[in-house]
Order: C-alpha cells, then sequence, then structure tokens
C-alpha cells in the first residue's frame, strides 16, 4: 500500500524506526520538465507520523539529502515554497495541536 511505502521509505531515510502513522493528510498533483524535455505528472502523497521514542536520533541516509533536522512550525512553514505543500503542512499542524489539546483535556480530567 502507499502507506506501507510512506512508511518504509521514511524508515531508510531517517534512521528512525520507532514510527507510526497517525493519518493522511493530503496529495498533490504537479508537472516538470526532465533535461530532456519530457514532461511527466507527478503526484504526492503525504501522511503525518509520530515518532515513538524520544531517545532516537535522526539519521539522514548519505547521498540522498544534504542534512535532516527537526523543526519548530514558524521554521518549517518558512521554508516550504509551494503553497499547496503549505496547506498539508498546516493541515498537519492542525492535528498535532488538536491532538495534544486532547491529552491536556484527558489529564484535566484525570486529576479530578
Amino acid at each position: 500500500t502507499l502507506e506501507d511505502a510512506s512508511l518504509r521509505e521514511i524508515q531508510e531515510e531517517t534512521g528512525l524506526s520507532s514510527i507510526r502513522l497517525i493519518k493522511k493528510i493530503g496529495k498533490t498533483n504537479y508537472w516538470f520538465k526532465t533535461k530532456q524535455k519530457s514532461k511527466f505528472n507527478k503526484e504526492v502523497h503525504f501522511y503525518l507520523y509520530r515518532e515513538q521514542n524520544d531517545n532516537e536520533e535522526l539519521n539522514v541516509e548519505e547521498g540522498k539529502f544534504d542534512k535532516g533536522e527537526w523543526l519548530s512550525k514558524r521554521e518549517a512553514m518558512d521554508k516550504i515554497g509551494f503553497i499547496a505543500q503549505r496547506k498539508i503542512l498546516n493541515k498537519a499542524f492542525q492535528i498535532i495541536e488538536g491532538q495534544q489539546l486532547n491529552q491536556e483535556g484527558k489529564k484535566k480530567e484525570r486529576k479530578k
């Protein structure tokens, strides 16, 4: 499935093994040209994952990326240039913030 492929890619490219799928958050579609002037339509699916082990190091696969880093919401939004991808990232942050609010509410209920 697409979800299985995304999990496998994340694990290979980041070195993170203890991640859990939260939700599919969208997809984008765009056209691009190769150096040989061929045109292709590319569809990209976006998933929100949660890293389960706070002690696990981000270890980016050599040769594929310059670097990998954890970013704040503001830093991440500043790095995204495409409007469609900014909307998807914003949706991910809304989901994360909603989960944090739910967890805080559950903690308050337990204290009563």
